[in-house]
């Protein structure tokens, strides 16, 4: 029987530390994916508190704050919609874990949380997190709640079974997506905060799209999107991939407050694929939690999204995207009126102008003039 799906990712704009502007972003987005007829809707890593957040993360008061603001997002979640939004998640014995929250009737139905840490570069996340062993699941009290699962679940509702790769996880040899392969995963949601690196769309390009191939799933990427926290940029671009075709993405490097893609997968399509599958896998039944009244809407099977074209980087105009958006960025979170140029006439000046003035200058046409005029 044919299952069909329709998928949201999201890129945000988010601001570190800020959980009430944060918060709003999110319900914002919210509203439109409704519009859209989305039955899932996957927002980025840390996207609630920021990812940029650093030792705030060690400040336990303000992290069980975050919780609060979860279950504020929950009552703004659509019936008969499952949303995933990512967060800081502290557990008794003062450990912190990156992690994920799967929402649906109002409710938090379990967390996924990251099992491999990025710790080369800019990222220090083993400094603020603990990894989540693989295999591991608990039953906790959380947002008001009683035995709420947490770990390495796979979440099954309406028939449908979804899993989690956070960011690093889906960098590295032994990513879970193997895991989630054995029991059976549909859908798999990768909430990222990928900084922006000049030829790192097509690595994330690949291993979407691969890893929809290979793992007989629909699988969806939501990254943060602008200069969160002033040290680095982070390109958005949510992406959806089936039967390991791109079939949606946003565009990289807005200047609006949030970028949403949606696409119609065939579930049971993957599934045909994971059957014909040349791996002979013995089937993992552990590990699957069942959340019961929750149905997925209909929807035609004319409505599949059909793949779309990847166009070449041109590194050029990406780079100076992203400099005009770091700079327009990082002056609106500063309460910045202006930049102040020191002009010599020489290229470099003329070149840092240029990038002033074009990031204003899609700032205002992307966000339009009311809005751009309160920022």
């Amino acid at each position: 029987m044919t299952k069909i799906i329709n998928i949201g990712a999201a890129s945000v704009s988010t601001l570190a530390l800020d959980l009430e502007g944060n918060s709003q972003k999110i319900i914002g987005c919210l509203r439109e994916a409704g519009e859209k007829g989305a039955d899932i809707v996957l927002f980025p890593e840390l996207c609630l508190t920021g990812y940029g957040a650093e030792d705030q993360f060690f400040v336990t008061g303000w992290i069980k704050k975050s919780e609060e603001y979860i279950k504020k997002i929950s009552e703004h979640v659509p019936e008969g919609m499952l949303v995933s939004v990512g967060f800081p998640l502290l557990i008794s014995g003062g450990q912190v874990f990156n992690a994920a929250a799967l929402i649906a009737h109002k409710k938090v139905i379990g967390c996924a949380c990251k099992q491999f840490l990025a710790r080369n570069g800019l990222h220090y996340e083993p400094r603020w997190f603990t990894p989540w062993p693989k295999g591991r699941r608990v039953y906790l009290d959380l947002f008001g709640q009683k035995d709420v699962p947490v770990g390495d679940f796979v979440f099954e509702a309406g028939g449908v079974k979804i899993g989690f790769e956070i960011c690093e996880d889906s960098w590295v040899a032994d990513r879970p997506g193997s895991s989630l392969y054995k029991r059976g995963a549909d859908i798999i949601l990768n909430p990222s905060a990928s900084h922006f690196a000049i030829g790192k769309q097509q690595i994330r390009e690949h291993f979407i799209s691969d890893g929809s191939r290979a793992f007989g799933a629909v699988y969806a990427y939501a990254n943060l999107l602008g200069c969160e926290s002033g040290r680095s940029v982070f390109d958005g671009s949510a992406i959806i991939a089936s039967n390991g075709e791109i079939v949606a993405e946003t565009k990289r490097l807005s200047f609006r407050n949030y970028e949403l893609c949606t696409a119609c997968a065939d579930i049971s399509m993957n599934r045909v694929n994971r059957l014909m599958s040349s791996e002979g896998i013995e089937p993992e039944t552990e590990g699957i939690y069942s959340f019961s009244g929750f149905e997925f809407r209909p929807h035609d099977r004319f409505s599949i999204s059909a793949k779309i074209k990847i166009n070449p980087e041109n590194e050029y105009e990406t780079v100076t995207r992203a400099v005009a958006l770091g700079m327009w960025d990082f002056a609106r979170r500063t309460h910045t009126s202006g930049f102040a140029l020191s002009l010599s006439g020489g290229a470099d000046s003329a070149l840092c102008a240029a990038m002033a003035y074009y990031g204003v200058a899609e700032a205002a046409a992307a966000l339009g003039r009311k809005e751009f005029l309160e920022t």
